[in-house]
């Protein structure tokens, strides 16, 4: 065995880990005991259990704690007086022993128990198309507008979600799809060794997220899942859904079908009808799975700009009540919700009323960002507004906008979200600001009173180069102010609840997602989980942790994870 202080592969690193000497080894005997508690443990580890029942090809049958180990057993139990995402876990030549504080902490001492077995017990995740947004399922073709850098690969490789698109040709990438598949398989009866410790973990931040959008690039459930399984794997807790935008509107609500029918789809490059939506059925199964693998599905609908597509199903909400198509390119555009027409806001409501059906989710994102004044100056009714408001401009009417809505959401027990532009007017109580210009977002709104979530551009943007954001800026990623500002903020009741990492997908087709977002997203998990540097150092140990990160690149690997070349490592 190593020495005691020999760091574990383990990502997210835990608060504290120390091996304690000797192996305890699997096998076809051991079984699960669950003690006895206030809740139902057997249920809340029942997906996880089933992983390693798959990847290990052992039987692991639950027995009541009662009836006491026989041969090497995995108690589960709870941990009275810790946080729900608390746990430890501790292995002895007898068995393996986890208590957590509620099922959160349950789910990721599991994780932590998986990521201690071999690579070799990881099954490839589901493959899916390059693009479903397209009928023909291929990736769409390029933009004219656009061209790759000199010396830099296209980004729209062929690869479906699954397979190496990372410059390996189709016959390498299969052969090495069919090794993963392989070496995933377990032997009949095999024995796992798992080194003797003691980890006791809880984490950094409360909120550890993840924004997909889905709104310019479409991606089927099988992706979404996909996506939450390896987000899991890292304790990510939040998934920010992107789901309404300018190029499309993805959420079926059934009392504005127009919606749907018009608003999720828009015509491709090459006249080809793009697009799709995600039925209320498939909007609940994607809750349900992540709320099971300790995830929280945040849903956003944007207001009151980025609503193209909801313009073109409804236009006599916007202030010049004409009918303009899906937008099919990227950018700000002017035309937004009329912050002067009542019906805009019955609207919303009737959206939202919906959305809260759907996603039991204690908050709401409302977007607010990027809404540009030019129509609302125009427009009579949105200057009647303004003035019997008392709002001297364009801003502080966003900022009204918001607070309505956010406002509505507190009534019915939800708190909204806005990104940082909402700080140009008055919040309502509660609202949380996401920081995405920086950090001043986040310091304004602790100054205010208000939680913050902190998305830097600079920092965690994974839809950027990884020459302008790679993995040792994510790895470095200090939501609190590295100005310090946030020490002057003593006295406010606001806090940071922690970071989120942002995949937008105007480049980014389902067959990018995954070359995108690993391995960055490992350097992202450390930084919100893990404890900071330690020592007074001011970086975390980028070789350190490059080194786990090269073995854990073989699990990755073996779920069929792309873009994993050594020179991303």
């Amino acid at each position: 065995m190593p020495p005691a202080n020999t760091r574990l592969p383990l990502i997210p690193y835990p608060r504290s880990a120390v091996l304690t000497g000797g192996t305890c080894a699997l096998n076809k005997a051991t079984r699960v005991l669950f003690e006895s508690g206030p809740h139902d443990l057997a249920s809340w580890a029942a997906p996880m259990l089933d992983l390693l029942r798959r990847g290990t090809g052992l039987a692991l049958p639950i027995a009541p704690a009662l009836s006491g180990p026989t041969h090497t057993s995995i108690t589960v139990g709870h941990l009275d007086g810790q946080p729900a995402e608390a746990y430890t876990l501790e292995i002895t030549e007898a068995g393996v022993v986890l208590r957590a504080g509620d099922r959160e902490g349950l789910i990721w001492g599991l994780q932590t128990l998986r990521q201690l077995l071999p690579a070799e017990v990881e099954r490839p995740l589901p493959r899916v198309a390059a693009d479903p947004g397209r009928p023909d399922g291929n990736l769409r073709p390029r933009p004219a507008d656009w061209l790759p850098p000199p010396g830099k690969p296209s980004p729209w490789p062929t690869a479906t979600l699954g397979e190496d698109a990372g410059g390996q040709g189709r016959g390498q990438r299969n052969a090495a799809s069919a090794a993963a598949a392989t070496a995933a398989q377990p032997a009949p009866h095999p024995v796992w060794s798992l080194p003797c410790l003691q980890i006791a973990d809880q984490p950094r931040y409360a909120w550890r997220g993840l924004l997909l959008d889905s709104c310019r690039h479409f991606q089927q459930v099988a992706a979404i899942e996909r996506l939450i399984d390896l987000m899991s794997l890292h304790k990510l807790n939040r998934l920010h859904w992107h789901l309404t935008e300018d190029q499309g509107w993805r959420l079926e609500i059934k009392t504005r079908p127009l919606l749907t029918e018009v608003g999720a789809w828009r015509l491709d490059s090459d006249g080809v009808r793009y697009g799709g939506f995600y039925t209320q059925e498939e909007a609940r199964h994607v809750v349900a799975y992540a709320a099971a693998r300790g995830i929280t599905v945040v849903p956003e609908i944007e207001l009151p700009g980025h609503c193209r597509a909801a313009l073109a199903a409804y236009p006599e909400l916007s202030c010049r009540g004409i009918a303009l198509p899906v937008e099919t390119a990227w950018g700000v555009f002017p035309d937004i919700y009329c912050a002067g027409n009542d019906a805009v806001f019955s609207f919303l409501e009737e959206v939202l009323t919906e959305v809260l059906d759907l996603f039991p989710s204690p908050f709401i994102h409302l977007g607010g960002d990027e809404c540009p004044p030019d129509r609302w100056s125009e427009c009579p009714r949105c200057r009647e507004r303004m003035a019997r408001e008392g709002l001297r401009d364009a801003d502080e009417l966003r900022g009204w906008f918001v607070r309505q809505i956010a406002t509505w959401l507190a009534e019915r027990g939800r708190r909204a979200i806005g990104w940082d532009e909402v700080l140009a007017g008055e919040l309502a109580a509660g609202t949380i600001v996401q920081s995405w210009r920086g950090f001043a977002g986040a310091t304004e709104a602790r100054r205010r009173g208000h939680d913050a979530i902190v998305s830097p551009i600079s920092h965690v943007y994974l839809d950027q180069d990884v020459a302008q954001v790679g993995l040792e800026t994510v790895l470095g990623f200090e939501p609190e102010d590295p100005r310090g500002e946030s020490a002057s903020l003593a006295g406010s009741a606001g806090r940071t609840l922690g970071g989120e990492m942002c995949v937008w997908t105007e480049w980014i087709p389902q067959a990018v997602l995954d070359e995108r977002v690993f391995p960055r997203a490992c350097g992202g998990s450390e930084a919100l989980w893990s404890p900071p540097p330690s020592g007074g150092a001011r970086r975390r140990d980028v070789a350190e942790f490059r080194a786990r990160l090269v073995n854990h690149s073989q699990r990755l690997r073996a779920l069929g994870v792309a873009g994993l070349q050594a020179s991303r490592l």
